[in-house]
Formats: C-alpha cells, structure tokens, sequence
C-alpha cells in the first residue's frame, strides 16, 4: 500500500532521514521504532506532506504523493493522529469530529461516520458537548483517533498513541487501534514502546539517527537480541 524509497528529508541543509526506505503492506499493522531524535515524527509528517523529501519518493497505491500538500494526500485515503493529540481544545467533542470530515459533501454519510466512531467510543457519546480541552488525556486521544476516522482513511498514522498514558489506559487504547485495523483500516505507528508495538503489529522497522536499523516481521525484531536489550529493557 505505501512504499517509502531512498527519501532524505531535514528541517534544515542537515537532513534527519538520510536514504530511508520501508513499506506498508495493505490490512497489515506497522510500526516504527527508535529514541527521541531518531526521525520517527519526522517519517509521518513526510508521508502526510507536511514535509517533502529533498531525495527519493513516496508511493500510496502506486501513486507518487511526496510531492502533494497535506489536504491531497487526505483526499486519497491518509489520514494521521499527532503526537499530543492535538485536539481543539475550545470546541466540544461533537465540533471535533466534524471537523475531521471536512472533506465529506454528504451530511447523511457525516451522520453515519459519526454513528461508527460513537460506537467505537462510548465515552466520547457521552461527552458530546463538552469541551475536548476538559477530557482526560485517554479521552482526547480516543478523540484525536475519533477525529481522523472521520475522513474514512484507508492508512491510518498514529505518532506516538502511548505517550502520557497510565499502563491501563495504554491496553485500551491498543486494543482500539487492533479493532481499527480488524475493520480494514491500514495502520502505520510510531512509538517507544517498544512492547505494546511489537506485540499488535506484523512488520516493523527500527530507526537509529535517521537512518533504517533493523526491518522485517514483527515476531523477528521482538526476538532480536539488540531489540530486546535496548528497545524492550531485557537482559
């Protein structure tokens, strides 16, 4: 489903990702890992367009991307959940969703995809008109997911979904994105938690620097002996 080839992005003359290449395979969960610092963010915001490579190119269905603006790329089926969440803090819950349908004319299929994500979160129901800067941190990221289903994206990105939960909050946020993906929703991740990733996902990659350190199966890199020691805390 999504090819990324040789592609060298920086903020700067200094590149972060320096000729990084992996690949997404349609109804498979992947995830990327790696320190702060390693080019994991920076991977996201390249495949969403709100960074464009210097080198090598990005493929969604065939169809080269790397050069399109954000709203493009959401037209075609990619949507990305930040890191932080990044509600709207002074709207309630309901304005949220909405706006993650933006791009949908039809306010009968809006109504229908609002249904879908209140059921997928009950506790979004029942905060409807209250404030999203008022919900716990769970509850605004089950928002910021709410939010991006709404666009019925064929990719989903999620930077970071783990940060700043407690361990119980983690285990159900997990247990969302599998329920996501066992609908047919591609899922491309990012995290440091290393063990929740590897446990949901079927590919994974390892970024160290910018650069790819390690690629292949999930169950492969879980059993792998750097993995385990610098990623997973094992001896």
């Amino acid at each position: 489903m999504l090819r990324v080839e040789s592609i060298e992005v920086g903020y700067t003359e200094r590149p972060v990702l320096k000729d990084l290449s992996l690949h997404v395979e349609e109804g498979s969960i992947a995830a990327v890992l790696g320190a702060n610092g390693a080019g994991k963010t920076t991977l996201l915001r390249t495949i969403m367009g709100l960074l464009h490579p210097g080198r090598g190119r990005i493929l969604f269905q065939g169809e080269k991307i790397s050069h399109l603006p954000a709203h493009e790329i959401v037209k075609r089926g990619i949507s990305m959940i930040p890191e932080g969440r990044q509600v709207f803090s002074r709207l309630n819950v309901l304005e949220n969703l909405r706006l993650g349908a933006y791009l949908e004319k039809s306010k009968a299929q809006v109504q229908s995809d609002l249904e879908q994500v209140l059921e997928l979160f009950p506790v979004l129901k029942e905060r409807l008109m209250q404030p999203a800067g008022s919900l716990s941190g769970g509850e605004q990221q089950m928002l910021a997911i709410g939010r991006a289903l709404m666009s019925r994206p064929r990719l989903l990105l999620l930077d970071e979904p783990s940060m700043g939960l407690a361990p119980k909050l983690v285990t159900q946020i997990y247990r969302i994105i599998a329920t996501i993906h066992k609908q047919g929703t591609t899922v491309l991740l990012v995290e440091q938690n290393a063990r929740m990733a590897l446990k949901v996902a079927q590919q994974a990659y390892v970024l160290e620097n910018g650069r790819l350190a390690l690629g292949g199966p999930a169950e492969e890199l879980a059993r792998d002996d750097r993995v385990r020691k610098i990623y997973l805390g094992e001896a």
